[in-house]
């Protein structure tokens, strides 16, 4: 159940590196930034839904073909370090992941395969409610951690205002 909610909370923290990237980015640029954020934040939502990490075969090629257009998009300095560092790590994390969850299927029945889109994921006992809120405060906690100063390090970061600075002039 952790692995999905750091990937559903990862999804959540890319698609908003991803969207103030594309805030910054020429429209050529932008608009396949957006369309990935979007399906990133809905995924994200969808995986946090299910409680399971949502076709993980599909996703774990997905994040690794991420980290490659991170690498290109550093390359082409499109992105800075800080957001490039952010998306190699939400992304290696969540295909970290997706991987555990293809292999669990398959030891624990080789003829399996993950659930279909609708299917309800077996589960163990369910955990406490105050393991599971300290394990998602902890992983929102990180996730925030990793993604605000690379939201900071996007052109729209740069220009928004410091906290604690103020707009209005002292008379």
């Amino acid at each position: 159940m952790f692995g999905q909610l750091w990937s559903a909370l990862a999804a959540l923290g890319s698609g908003l590196i991803l969207l103030a990237v594309a805030a910054g980015a020429d429209p050529w640029l932008a608009i396949p930034l957006v369309a990935v954020a979007a399906a990133e934040i809905v995924w994200g939502i969808l995986t946090m839904r299910a409680g399971r990490i949502i076709a993980p075969r599909t996703t774990a090629i997905l994040c690794t073909a991420m980290i490659v257009v991170a690498a290109a998009l550093l390359f082409t300095r499109s992105i800075g370090l800080l957001p490039f560092l952010a998306l190699v790590s939400l992304h290696w994390v969540t295909a970290v992941f997706a991987a555990l969850r293809l292999s669990l299927a398959r030891r624990s029945d080789p003829a399996a395969r993950p659930p279909a889109a609708g299917a309800t994921a077996p589960s163990a006992a369910a955990p406490g409610a105050a393991k599971f809120l300290i394990v998602l405060t902890a992983q929102a906690m990180l996730v925030a951690a990793i993604t605000t100063p690379a939201l900071a390090d996007t052109e729209p970061g740069a220009a928004a205002i410091p906290h604690g600075a103020s707009t209005h002039g002292h008379h």
